[in-house]
């Protein structure tokens, strides 16, 4: 087994703070002509068949997040589901609980302990 640096990935150093390096298994199967001699009585005849190699290696790639949730959200429309909706951070994301004046505390609501059915 081979550690080596993808091309691609080597080419275009991290821009972001939030990338890391990502080992992942990189099996590559190809063909060569592998020479094979063989010999009956006293005649030796040399072939050249066709033999698969499957090559091994772990590569390295630079991920980052913002390339992860773009693929994430490909992989979701690709299967049908829909967009995530982007949240921005000024608009109110929950209730304000407290101007809701009818609770049990201060007593707009029926009594604790009385079924009213």
């Amino acid at each position: 087994i081979q550690i080596r640096t993808d091309p691609a990935s080597a080419s275009a150093p991290p821009s972001c703070a939030d990338c890391r390096e990502e080992l992942y298994p990189c099996t590559r199967m190809y063909s060569v002509h592998r020479p094979l001699k063989r010999c009956i009585g006293g005649v030796c005849l040399y072939s050249l068949p066709r033999v698969y190699v499957i090559n091994k290696e772990i590569c390295t790639r630079t991920v980052c997040r913002q390339d992860e949730y773009l693929k994430a959200e490909l992989c979701r429309e690709r299967s049908g589901w829909p967009r995530r909706v982007k949240r921005s951070s000024n608009t109110k994301r929950c209730r304000n609980r407290r101007s809701n004046l009818k609770t049990w505390a201060n007593g707009d609501g029926p009594e604790p302990g009385v079924d009213h059915l």
